[in-house]
């Protein structure tokens, strides 16, 4: 159930937010401003409902879950797409410009290949599939509270960081009794905190300088 209420929240969250800039904003470039955030936090949710249904509505839940098989798929298309699109070969600090989408797809990659490698332990399973729906906290939240709140695109940042690490931290607290499946939020904690301190302190690691380049300049879009 509390599985439930954070994918139903995300979602009605997502909902409001979409149009609420609809209502506002006359150039649609402003709702990608993140990749495809909308959509994918939608497909997550369908993906994470399918494994928090009662038991007695298991056939169906399996249904709706193999459907994330060909979903996520065209969800990374859609991303890396649109991140193409979005950055040319000549834009500066294009491998920090990069870095923003490709994380949030390494953190939701690596969630969702262990909800399918232990898809058969709901311990583990659904906690995976909690995860990947956090993911699409991060891009939504920090657009909404630089919208609403404040003009200071690191604050923003930095009050998005906050919430998702106590939600995580309130998760890992609520989960500390389990016997299984409990280190898939510390985990997730863990990966958000490399990213994040890469993110932020600016570092540019060659390998991934070089794969920007080489990213931006495949003739994609």
């Amino acid at each position: 159930m509390f599985h439930r209420i954070i994918c139903t929240g995300a979602t009605g969250f997502l909902a409001f937010l979409f149009f609420e800039v609809l209502q506002r904003q006359s150039q649609l470039q402003f709702l990608f401003s993140f990749p495809c955030h909308h959509d994918d936090a939608v497909a997550c949710c369908i993906g994470d409902t399918a494994y928090t249904y009662p038991k007695k509505e298991t056939n169906m839940a399996q249904g709706i879950g193999k459907l994330t098989y060909l979903l996520m798929p065209l969800l990374f298309i859609a991303v890396m797409l649109l991140a193409h699109s979005r950055h040319p070969l000549d834009q500066e600090n294009l491998d920090t410009a990069l870095f923003v989408p490709f994380k949030d797809l390494l953190i939701l990659g690596t969630m969702y290949i262990i909800a399918v490698m232990y898809r058969h332990d709901v311990h583990v399973h659904a906690r995976a599939m909690v995860a990947t729906g956090i993911v699409f906290i991060e891009p939504a939240l920090v657009r909404f509270i630089g919208y609403i709140f404040t003009s200071n695109g690191m604050a923003a940042y930095l009050a998005t960081i906050a919430i998702l690490y106590l939600l995580l931290i309130g998760l890992m607290i609520k989960e500390r009794k389990q016997e299984r499946g409990r280190w898939v939020f510390p985990l997730t904690l863990g990966m958000y905190i490399l990213v994040h301190a890469i993110l932020i302190s600016g570092v540019h690691i060659g390998i991934w300088q070089s794969f920007s380049k080489w990213f931006a300049g495949l003739p994609l879009t």
